[in-house]
């Protein structure tokens, strides 16, 4: 027999280390591959999130027909959330109703939708173009339109460890028009 231990698979010793080893290295170069997945289809998701409630506002304000606002919040799940008045997306964001038919000031009561702040600790911030450039909220009219320009800028979602190789970002226009970027196209940076 040569000497070799026979197991009771039929597997000497040695093959054993050699798929034991064979496993240990798809595992080394596999765990890793598989945490960037995650963490990049994590940040699309609320990328996507953050797109649909955006959508969600201009539909109640065509709806409803007065201006409704989409605003972060640092306390959305409280029982009077308010708008935070900061351009960090990440703790959160709320749909309200504006104070009155022609305001873009959100209003008080019941939010149309909240989103608790995320959980994957990722960022998300959002920079105003233009005119804009102290605004941190959206604001829609009766017709689901931006009022006035306060829709117009970038919200850059990065991942908890800043990898600018996962950066997405979410541009939306004066139209209300959105597009989804990849770090590098279109000022994504």
């Amino acid at each position: 027999m040569g000497g070799e231990v026979q197991l009771q698979a039929g597997l000497t010793l040695i093959e054993l280390m050699v798929v034991i080893a064979m496993v240990a290295i798809v595992l080394a170069i596999g765990i890793p591959e598989y945490q960037n997945f995650t963490r990049s289809n994590t940040l699309l998701a609320e990328l996507h999130t953050l797109k649909g409630d955006i959508a969600l506002a201009r539909s109640e304000a065509a709806t409803t027909g007065s201006n409704v606002v989409i605003c972060p919040s640092t306390n959305p799940t409280s029982a009077n959330p308010s708008c935070s008045g900061n351009n960090e997306w990440n703790t959160g964001w709320i749909i309200l109703a504006a104070s009155s038919a022609n305001s873009c000031t959100a209003g008080t009561g019941t939010p149309f939708k909240i989103q608790e702040a995320l959980a994957s600790k990722n960022t998300v911030v959002f920079s105003p173009s233009g005119t804009t450039a102290t605004t941190t909220s959206l604001c829609f009219n009766r017709n689901g339109l931006p009022a006035t320009t306060t829709a117009n800028g970038m919200f850059v979602f990065n991942t908890s460890d800043n990898n600018a190789d996962d950066r997405l970002c979410l541009a939306i226009n004066g139209t209300g028009h959105m597009n989804i970027l990849a770090n590098g196209q279109s000022g994504c940076n």
